[in-house]
């Protein structure tokens, strides 16, 4: 019989190559077959629509009460430039009778407006606007405290059943 013959070392380098590949190949599929379990360990909990639904309906009337909030601030903002205004025309249309008066309608034309009235405007916006900011105020700080609540409850919920 006639002996084998010995393989080259280019042959012996692309067999070593050939088994390395199949042992990485094999390798990596137990390591990706092993993350895939963990992964499937952190799945979402049962309740998860619920907590989703729950935590989003929060920040939605969350956002909803934020921005009535803001709308009553720009009222009482409205109010306070109305007041800066009427109390402003008062005091003009006050000081144009005080020369109409004065000056026994000579020098000067009957003024066309209402002092009083405006007046009164002016003193009615003064006394609405502390409790128009103490309100919205006091609306701000209970969206915050309901939106805590609601948010609370919504973790609470998803720890639960997790």
């Amino acid at each position: 019989m006639s002996p084998e013959p010995i393989p080259s070392p280019l042959t012996r380098l692309v067999l070593f190559m050939v088994c390395l590949s199949v042992a990485g190949i094999l390798l990596a599929g137990v390591m990706y077959l092993t993350e895939e379990k963990q992964e499937k360990k952190i799945i979402q909990p049962e309740n998860y629509d619920e907590c989703w639904m729950l935590t989003s309906k929060a920040q939605v009337d969350k956002g909803y009460c934020d921005k009535n909030v803001a709308s009553m601030q720009s009222s009482c903002d409205r109010m306070k430039v109305g007041k800066d205004r009427a109390c402003q025309d008062a005091a003009t249309c006050s000081e144009q009778w005080e020369k109409y008066n004065k000056y026994g309608g000579i020098a000067y034309r009957k003024p066309t407006c209402d002092a009083g009235s405006l007046q009164q405007y002016c003193s009615r916006l003064t006394r609405e606007i502390p409790p128009c900011i103490e309100y919205a105020a006091t609306k701000s700080a209970a969206c915050e405290q309901e939106y805590r609540q609601n948010l609370a409850a919504a973790e609470k919920a998803c720890r639960s059943q997790a």
